[in-house]
């Protein structure tokens, strides 16, 4: 794998796992074989809710989906939330740790797909806000495929 170490101003990235921050120079490998996604800006952002936001980070050829809980919300676990594409097939999201009782992500559960093939159908998840209830959530997810080129 290519290592690339970014620049002193670029260097301070935001990794969305736990909401840590890394400075200094920054391997990209290790923040993205981590499980981390990593984002300079919030312009990856695909859908926004009340509980959870859902993001987008490409590389060479995946596009990582991320869904990260809003400030005190959790995603249940026990039914792992599902993209249904409109295609047919469905994505489901994972993490890798869980509560000790198993019901809810600790850190932001994610997807990995491959850039060529838009993502667009429903994300189906169970999220709880900081307090009352947890509610089911549908939220309509649009993406567009990138195109490859081949190398001359």
């Amino acid at each position: 794998m290519a290592l690339l170490a970014l620049p002193s101003a670029l260097s301070d990235v935001i990794c969305q796992q736990n909401f840590r921050r890394v400075g200094g120079a920054l391997v990209l490998g290790l923040c993205v074989g981590s499980g981390w996604a990593c984002a300079a800006d919030v312009d990856n952002v695909l859908v926004r809710h009340s509980l959870v936001v859902l993001s987008a980070h490409d590389s060479a050829h995946i596009r990582t989906l991320v869904l990260e809980p809003t400030e005190g919300a959790r995603i249940e676990a026990s039914a792992p939330p599902t993209l249904e594409r409109e295609s047919g097939g469905r994505i489901v999201f994972r993490a890798t740790v869980l509560t000790p009782d198993s019901l809810y992500f600790v850190n932001a559960p994610s997807a990995r797909v491959t850039l060529t093939q838009p993502v667009n159908g429903t994300l189906r998840l169970r999220a709880c806000p900081a307090t009352g209830a947890c509610r089911d959530v549908s939220l309509p997810v649009r993406t567009r495929g990138r195109t490859t080129r081949g190398r001359s």
